[in-house]
């Protein structure tokens, strides 16, 4: 691929952040020495606000709305079927691009050949978020180079470019004809979470290389949508990590343990990949409705099963307390009769001089 030929598309799913968005769209706006490229924002059921910032002033931006959240995962394919560049990017709403980053992502992908890459994401206060990600035989990753300050990072040689185990989808860059040929990100993790390790790790079967382009930098304020919504936050993760685990589980028990080199990655063997729907290429309010209907029931299932356990743990508690409150009374019965002992000696005796 001709670095002048290259055209890229910036998929960004939107749900809750107007402020956030329109932060990001601006810092795409400043883009410096990037290639063509266009904008797709999926309105992911957002309320007005998000909307009307998607409507950037500087940037031309292709909206597409979904009546109802229909999850990360899927409003990315939902962009990535209206999108026109042969190379495309996901993007968070809460990320704020580097001036240089477009360009060094591209470039990097392109003069090397290369079907996907990410990007490093750092934190508000200027240290690394992720510099790329270690799975482990648990399923759970390892963000690598996390609170490290970014000299840190380049001692522990975290800042060279180098293959991974997978990077965050909030910064991802792969090729449209990949992306398709393995089916996008597969619905089964939806609303989110996962999805984009399970898609870096089909690729991977087909022989591909995650890469990590450390010039192409992006401040991420991590979880900043579902921050203020604890239990949503932990049903998502809990839910796409038992359907990662269930689906790569004889490829997990040769991940590398933590603590591991940064350059050790899960071994991933080829021809093992499930087919998958292709992309929608039309996309209708009745299908968001059908899967926020499914996300709901999954989510309310989780539900009645996390108050079960926690009403479980609060009985148990509960009888605990019981249980020390009679052993402290004892205590405390036992514990007075032997403070006042000395009195009732004295008011025996002076019962018996009065006599």
């Amino acid at each position: 691929m001709d670095i002048n030929d290259v055209f890229v598309s910036v998929i960004i799913p939107a749900w809750r952040l107007a402020d956030e968005l329109t932060q990001c769209l601006s810092a795409l706006d400043s883009q410096e020495g990037a290639p063509r490229f266009e904008v797709v924002v999926v309105v992911n059921g957002a309320d007005p606000k998000v909307k009307a910032a998607a409507n950037h002033k500087g940037l031309k931006t292709n909206i597409i709305t979904t009546p109802v959240n229909i999850g990360f995962g899927w409003a990315c394919n939902i962009g990535a079927a209206q999108a026109a560049g042969n190379l495309l990017v996901f993007l968070n709403d809460d990320t704020i691009p580097y001036p240089d980053w477009l360009q060094n992502l591209t470039n990097f992908t392109v003069d090397n050949e290369l079907s996907v890459t990410s990007s490093l994401l750092l934190n508000e206060d200027g240290t690394i978020a992720e510099a790329g990600s270690q799975m482990h035989p648990d399923g759970m990753p390892t963000p690598l180079g996390a609170g490290q300050t970014v000299a840190e990072a380049k001692r522990s040689g975290l800042l060279a470019p180098r293959i991974l185990d997978y990077g965050s989808g909030a910064a991802l860059m792969v090729r449209a004809d990949m992306f398709r040929e393995v089916g996008g990100f597969d619905s089964e993790f939806s609303p989110a979470y996962y999805e984009d390790t399970d898609f870096q790790f089909r690729l991977r079967e087909k022989g591909l290389d995650v890469w990590l382009v450390p010039s192409a930098v992006v401040i991420h304020h991590t979880n900043r949508s579902t921050h203020d919504r604890p239990s949503w936050l932990r049903f998502s993760i809990e839910n796409g990590h038992s359907r990662f685990v269930q689906r790569w589980e004889n490829v997990l028990k040769d991940a590398p343990e933590r603590g591991a080199s940064v350059d050790a990655i899960t071994p991933i063997p080829e021809g093992r990949r499930k087919q998958l729907s292709p992309l929608p290429h039309e996309f209708h309010g009745e299908d968001a409705y059908k899967i926020a209907e499914g996300h709901n029931e999954r989510y309310i299932a989780w539900l009645e099963k996390e108050y079960s356990r926690l009403n479980a743990l609060v009985e148990a508690q509960n009888h605990q307390i019981a249980q020390r409150q009679l052993v402290l009374d004892d205590t405390f019965s036992t514990l007075s009769w032997r403070i006042t002992r000395p009195i009732r000696l004295l008011k025996k005796l002076a019962y018996r001089l009065t006599k």
